[in-house]
């Protein structure tokens, strides 16, 4: 099969596009789970506790993770066991929400506070590139 110029480059761009994008992803996770060891949490349940800005399904959170609704039973559990969030009843009481405790609360604001300093794109990049990395990012969904 004979590849023109503009595909032998497209594929070239994508094949570097791709490969940024899992570094810049090893890197965030990296750098969460630094974050996490001064509380003892993985990433996953930083990103819970970042997420919980008010009471959620389970089900609303397992799609914000892009993780299955089974594993955030284990993830509220544990940040359960170490008194971060709390099952709430909702306005349909069958359906429990997960919502952040006092203690909670603190430990998300510490997080928080501290997550702009914990990756390159809080200093290198302004508003508008992270709105237009942001949309980018919504493309490869």
């Amino acid at each position: 099969m004979c590849m023109t110029v503009e595909t032998e480059n497209h594929l070239a761009l994508v094949r570097e596009s791709m490969n940024l994008l899992v570094r810049a992803a090893d890197t965030a996770r990296e750098n969460l789970a630094n974050l996490g060891k001064k509380h003892r949490l993985s990433a996953n349940e930083i990103r819970v506790l970042l997420i919980l800005e008010e009471p959620l399904k389970g089900k609303e959170i397992a799609q914000a993770l892009g993780t299955d609704p089974s594993y955030i039973t284990s993830l509220a559990t544990s940040l359960e066991g170490a008194r971060l969030v709390e099952r709430v009843a909702g306005t349909d009481r069958r359906v429990k929400l997960m919502g952040l405790t006092e203690r909670g609360v603190t430990v998300r604001q510490e997080l928080m506070h501290a997550l702009p300093y914990q990756g390159p794109a809080a200093h290198r990049m302004s508003d508008l590139e992270l709105c237009t990395l942001i949309d980018l990012l919504k493309k490869l969904q």
